[in-house]
């Protein structure tokens, strides 16, 4: 920076022959004078060089001070102070003689510019910090996000490769033992194995339906469109379509749910919920068992529940329900197969609504499965 603006052009001026006496009183209060004849710069009089030399005239107490120039930075002007042993310096322009520079200006300034310096960096510093932390919780959250991505996909690949392929397998090992001895089976047998492949086909829709579902929801391709829905309406719906199921175990499937009870919710996914909720209901009931659907209005919410007299389950089993990771095939009563996509699945679809989904289990008692749906738009 240039030393222009820290030029002081307000300075006292003494004629080169005038009284040591009278500057020596002016000096006490003037960091320096100005020794002039006839309007032309002569000197710079500073109190040091009165001590240096004890004379009667001004004149006689100059000392040689190098003149510098307004374009001089800062850094240079400081320096030729050091070198000439100084602490004040006369500043020319033009060859004409501009004014003073002062030591303790340039100090001050460059105390207030290194203050000004180390807030900055230290606000830079702060920020940079900040910026790390969030660049460190990105990396986190990216990690586990990609962990989950490869637990998606080794448990799809141990779909594939087990889960479909083993009823495929079954319903084509059955299919052909009918189709090659139709007329050599006794009736008896023939439904027995029409059975085994309807019952092994429903589930094996039933699992490819979730999967289907869940991995539209992973990619955002399912709309959701929530509106005014009757809960007992989509209960009614959902239980005409698993009735067979639970007579053919001889389970009860009722529900205590009121007409007229509404929720905002999205058709399709509600009734993904309660069928994936019931269906599993029937599937690890004994039989001649029981499983009941309710709800209860709740402030703003609608809860419903689902309760079965089934084999219930462990604390360590209900842990790794809605966690893919962890996901284990569990065989049903009737050694009906599944994958636990459809809990995740009902998971993720109450979320979306921004309800919570809650479990209830007791080995050898049953279990309850309840969820909350609003009832009113967000």
């Amino acid at each position: 920076m240039k030393i222009k603006c820290f030029v002081e052009r307000d300075y006292m001026t003494v004629d080169p022959f005038s009284g040591i006496n009278v500057v020596k009183k002016e000096l006490l209060n003037q960091k320096a004078i100005v020794i002039q004849e006839n309007e032309n710069y002569i000197g710079t009089l500073t109190a040091t060089d009165i001590l240096r030399r004890p004379h009667n005239l001004v004149i006689d107490c100059m000392t040689d001070k190098q003149q510098i120039t307004t374009d001089y930075s800062v850094y240079e002007t400081l320096q030729v102070m050091k070198e000439k042993l100084t602490d004040v310096l006369p500043v020319y322009q033009n060859d004409h003689f501009f004014g003073l520079i002062y030591k303790s200006d340039l100090l001050e300034y460059l105390t207030e510019y290194t203050n000004e310096l180390h807030e900055k960096v230290s606000v830079k510093t702060s920020e940079l910090q900040k910026l790390t932390e969030n660049l460190e919780n990105i990396v986190i959250d990216k990690t586990l996000e990609l962990q989950k991505l490869n637990s998606t996909k080794d448990k799809f690949f141990s779909i594939i490769a087990h889960d479909l392929k083993s009823p495929f397998n079954s319903i084509m090992g059955f299919s052909s033992l009918l189709e090659e001895n139709a007329k050599l089976y006794a009736p008896e047998k023939i439904e027995r194995y029409s059975k085994i492949i309807n019952n092994t086909s429903r589930q094996t829709f039933e699992l490819l339906e979730n999967l289907l579902e869940w991995s539209n929801s992973q990619r955002d391709e399912i709309s959701f469109c929530p509106k005014r829905v009757d809960t007992k309406d989509i209960t009614d719906f959902v239980i005409k379509g698993l009735n067979s199921l639970a007579k053919n175990k001889g389970i009860k499937l009722f529900h205590n749910i009121k007409n007229s009870v509404y929720v905002h919710a999205d058709i399709n996914m509600l009734k993904t919920i309660l069928r994936n909720l019931i269906y599993n209901s029937i599937k690890f009931t004994n039989n001649d068992g029981e499983v009941c659907i309710e709800s209860k209005e709740i402030e703003n919410y609608v809860t419903i529940s689902v309760t079965d007299t089934g084999i219930g389950m462990r604390k360590t089993q209900i842990k790794k329900l809605f966690k893919i990771e962890e996901q284990i095939s569990t065989i049903g009563t009737n050694n009906e197969k599944g994958s636990g996509f459809g809990l995740i699945l009902c998971k993720e679809f109450v979320e979306r609504h921004g309800g919570k989904i809650l479990v209830e289990s007791e080995e050898g008692k049953g279990s309850c499965f309840s969820f909350t749906i609003p009832q009113k738009k967000a």
